[in-house]
């Protein structure tokens, strides 16, 4: 899930050699968060990572 959030709300399903097997399987999945959401999970995690020390 903190890999969807990182790529901008996209799952990317691990794979080797995309090039080579370039199917829909491999393409990036929208997984339907909100601009908004996203926003502001990153913020919190941004933060947390800020406080941590």
């Amino acid at each position: 899930m903190v890999a969807s959030i990182a790529n901008g709300g996209w799952r990317v399903k691990p794979h080797l050699l995309t090039a080579q097997t370039n199917t829909t399987a491999t393409q990036p999945e929208p997984r339907g968060m909100a601009t908004e959401t996203l926003a502001a999970i990153r913020e919190g995690l941004i933060a947390v990572a800020r406080d941590a020390g």
